[in-house]
């Protein structure tokens, strides 16, 4: 029933998906293509519901705010943001008032309620109905709006599509001001028979006193930023300052206030696609995997700081902005870091490594992308390396510049370890006669559990050497079934393992009691996606179809019968992630019987983290 919310929506969401191309940018996703059709709020809140890909739910925002009525973007993203208003109705009234409209005992407008699972949507449906057919005779649903008054001032046309967001409002605001009068119930009925289903979900919950959506506050600000040209890092950092714009008065005041230097011009979406944010992470050569036959003899290397995060730091005349693939680093997290490369006097896009100890961030750089509004990509990575070396000429405590190091003899063949292991065992790297014997050979390059940069200066290009890949053992929680950007099928898996520190209620999930792990509490671990082309996707299609327990919208939740060897080749901390991090370059490796124990989170905590 929920796929039924599109009911009179112009574009499908494979309409859209069609004009839609997605790039995959290292840090921040650009908006490099957008949609050139306008949407209407009422179309763009579905479509953001049902859209979990961020490029995609950035650049229908960017569609939307780029077009409307400037009048109409302070309440869409006070909507967009979350907000909610004062309750006029409550459901019960609501669903009475759809029987009388629609002549049904109000049974079956419950059944109908219980049935689709939400009031707003479900009243929206039934009497969208009435649109083919269902007058009767001597029935006077099908009025005109002017018959009832709903030209409720004359700033609000009903005929302009632009103005559609505030005659909601105000409609709403009417109603608001006496619930069960006739012209309350009027205009309600009136809507009911004019309005489309997404309009109509609209209008009930605000009715209801319920919220419209909530798309996070930084995709909001990297919109706003797109609209009206302005550097994304400093809008950023405004806004955690100040409080994001869309919580004054005018948005638009607050901007002017914020950039009075700023022609505050909505760009068009074309203008938009072309323009340049000095203030973004710029693209960059990432490193190619080491070739497993190549000789490592002869060439340079640095190791990749444990639980180090990637990051980019961009200088320019608006200032200094910090990314990292998870988002935009903000000053406050790293308040030395800056400090010290504020003394830098000319333009430059640095990247390396930021590594936390004791609430003191230090900046390990390796590379810079640009100089003085030039690209340094095609240059030897020497060349580079001498650049860097001509900027930082005085030594800081909070940032420096990564040590080269030659590849030790003995190190320069291809290890000869196996390919995986377990990641809630200590591997042993060398035997104490071996490790007495290699001092040398020593942990700067150890391939069981360092990552290293690989390269030659007189080459452009770093390599990546890798450990080999760790194992888990985790069952199979959740699924979702969807369909890509090219038509094809795909499930998102979510596998878990046991969380044996978490006794609480919350955490337990219990879902099969047969299971070894059934008195146990699990957690989310990691999520894959399986499409339709892969050798799994038949078997999870019926597990699922057999299995499924418990559904919550478009995910199921299934037994924890199916088990899996995932393999993966490093933990990566991750503010966004509940659990502290993530498993970088997740895969998996097989199933196992159904009668294998989970590993346990803590104990993959104590040996990677």
């Amino acid at each position: 029933m929920a796929r039924k919310v599109l009911v009179g929506f112009p574009f499908s969401k494979s309409f859209l998906i069609k004009c839609v191309s997605i790039k995959n940018y290292n840090f921040v996703y650009p908006v490099s293509e957008l949609i050139f059709a306008v949407i209407s709020f009422f179309q763009l809140v579905p479509e953001l519901k049902e859209e979990s890909d961020p490029v995609r739910k950035r650049r229908l925002l960017t569609n939307y705010f780029c077009s409307c009525d400037p009048e109409e973007i302070d309440p869409a993203l006070a909507y967009l943001s979350g907000k909610k208003e004062k309750p006029i109705l409550f459901s019960e009234e609501l669903a009475a008032f759809a029987s009388e409209y629609l002549q049904q005992p109000i049974w079956m407008i419950e059944t109908s309620i219980k049935e689709v699972g939400d009031v707003s949507e479900a009243i929206a449906l039934l009497t969208g109905n009435l649109r083919e057919g269902l007058k009767k005779d001597g029935d006077d649903r099908k009025r005109d709006t002017n018959e009832v008054g709903l030209t409720l001032s004359e700033n609000v046309s009903i005929g302009s599509p632009q103005n559609e967001l505030r005659f909601l409002i105000a409609i709403a605001e009417e109603i608001r001001s006496n619930p069960q009068s006739q012209r309350s119930k009027h205009l309600l009925f009136s809507l009911w028979n004019s309005a489309s289903v997404p309009e109509k979900i609209f209008l009930h919950l605000i009715l209801l006193g319920k919220r419209i959506l909530k798309v996070q506050d930084s995709v909001l600000l990297f919109v706003l930023a797109d609209c009206f040209n302005l550097e994304t890092g400093v809008l950023l950092e405004k806004a955690a300052a100040k409080g994001n714009p869309w919580k004054s008065t005018s948005v638009l005041k607050t901007l002017s206030l914020w950039f009075p230097d700023r022609n505050l011009n909505r760009l068009s979406l074309r203008e938009v696609v072309k323009r340049i944010d000095p203030s973004l992470p710029q693209t960059w050569k990432e490193p190619l995997p080491f070739p497993d036959d190549k000789n490592a003899e002869g060439l340079s290397f640095f190791s990749i700081p444990r639980n180090a995060i990637l990051t980019q730091i961009v200088f320019d005349s608006f200032g200094t902005a910090a990314w990292t693939k998870d988002g935009y680093l903000y000053r406050n997290q790293i308040p030395q870091i800056i400090e010290e490369l504020s003394q830098i006097q000319e333009s430059a896009v640095f990247i390396g490594w930021i590594s936390t100890s004791q609430s003191e961030s230090t900046f390990e750089i390796y590379d810079i992308l640009n100089r003085n509004q030039k690209d340094l990509s095609n240059q030897t990575i020497a060349e580079r390396r001498n650049s860097l070396d001509s900027i930082f000429k005085q030594e800081f405590r909070f940032v420096s510049l990564v040590k080269w190091n030659l590849v030790p003899l003995e190190s320069a063949m291809r290890r000869n370890a196996t390919p995986f292991q377990s990641a809630t065992r200590k591997p042993t790297v060398f035997s104490g006669q071996e490790r007495e014997s290699s001092v040398q050979k020593i942990e700067i390059f150890n391939f069981l559990n360092a990552t290293a940069f690989v390269f030659h200066p007189s080459e452009s290009q770093f390599f990546l050497f890798k450990p080999p890949a760790k194992t888990i053992k985790t069952a199979l929680l959740y699924g979702r079934k969807s369909i890509n950007a090219e038509g094809s099928s795909f499930w998102e898996l979510s596998f878990g393992i046991r969380n044996s520190t978490d006794r609480s209620e919350g955490s337990m999930r219990d879902l099969d009691s047969s299971s070894v792990d059934s008195d146990l509490p699990l957690v989310t671990i990691a999520r894959i996606v399986v499409d339709s082309g892969q050798d799994l996707f038949a078997e999870f299609d019926s597990f699922f179809k057999e299995n499924t327990i418990e559904r919550k919208g478009p995910i199921r939740g299934v037994p924890t019968t199916w088990k899996a060897e995932l393999s993966f080749q490093n933990l990566v901390r991750s503010r966004r992630h509940k659990i502290g991090f993530f498993l970088e370059d997740v895969r998996i490796q097989g199933r196992i019987p159904s009668d294998q124990a989970l590993d346990d989170l803590q104990a993959l905590i104590d040996v990677l983290l």
